[in-house]
């Protein structure tokens, strides 16, 4: 039975042997990897994933019973990766300045930049997927620009309410998918600074490619990546999907990343021990070459 999703642009159809999901907006149509045979599994998917965002399942059209899949999980507040509250190691690291020796560290590595003096704070950081706000609002607080990019309109609005009750008016939301990276990229792009945390273990591991590609396509030499590693788990259904520190290795080495460092976060700091207690969280920083 067809099955009609909401309008993001960049979307594309998928055929599943049992169900077709057409997703309008796209510039093309070209098939996606399918790693299921079942709606059933074509559920699990769809509960969390900004990639997708359409359920198919017997005589039931998602469109007829609310504007978005997606948007709903906002509305009804059916949101368990939202902590309420920025990510406790990314805090620290920026409260630290830890973000200022790194960069000092990097300039003496001889990472090439276009820099006589790295910045101790971020110019202009990224915060894909971002959610409620909390992590985009704690770094607008150190940084001098913040783009926070969501394909929910709803939790970009969140974002935006937060940023303002903080009085930050540097922290700019943007409804886009981010992998369509020329609808939002001239909003701060460089970035030399980017946190992320739940987005790449969200998405399907057939786009982890891809999402490494904007990464690179989005930063200039010297750019740090600080992604949390979770859930650090053998977990092929989602999402959120397993990941690991050597998921990032693969898809960022080759596309012109350098690993600087792979850390347990500790139990203190971590943000979703309540959701997975047997992820043994870790932050991995990787440098732009």
């Amino acid at each position: 039975m067809p099955v009609s999703a909401p309008k993001y642009s960049g979307f594309v159809a998928v055929r599943v042997p049992t169900a077709t999901v057409r997703i309008r907006g796209a510039s093309s149509v070209r098939a996606l990897p399918v790693h299921c045979d079942t709606i059933k599994t074509w559920k699990r998917w769809c509960c969390a994933s900004p990639i997708v965002l359409a359920m198919a399942s017997s005589g039931e059209d998602i469109n007829k019973s609310r504007p978005s899949f997606w948007e709903s999980k906002w509305e009804t507040s059916s949101t368990p990766w939202d902590c309420g509250a920025a990510h406790p190691y990314l805090k620290r690291f920026l409260e630290t300045g830890e973000y200022g020796r790194l960069r000092q560290q990097i300039a003496e590595s001889g990472v090439s930049t276009d820099e006589s003096a790295p910045p101790l704070k971020p110019r202009s950081a990224l915060i894909p997927g971002c959610g409620s706000g909390y992590d985009a609002v704690l770094v607008g607080a150190f940084a001098n620009q913040v783009t926070a990019v969501d394909l929910s309109g709803i939790a970009v609005k969140r974002m935006e309410n937060l940023a303002r009750e903080a009085d930050l008016t540097n922290v700019k939301g943007v409804v886009a998918n981010f992998f369509v990276t020329q609808d939002w990229m001239s909003q701060g792009a460089p970035f030399d600074f980017i946190f992320d945390d739940t987005f790449f273990c969200a998405i399907d591991p057939s786009m982890r490619g891809k999402w490494a590609r904007a990464m690179k396509e989005v930063t200039a030499p010297g750019s740090i990546l600080l992604c949390s590693v979770f859930p650090n788990l053998q977990k092929p259904d989602g999402p959120p999907y397993g990941v690991s520190p050597q998921a990032y290795r693969d898809v960022l080495l080759p596309n012109a990343f350098k690993e600087i460092s792979v850390t347990e976060i500790p139990a203190e700091l971590r943000a979703r021990a309540h959701i997975t207690a047997d992820s043994i969280d870790m932050a991995a920083v990787f440098v732009r070459e």
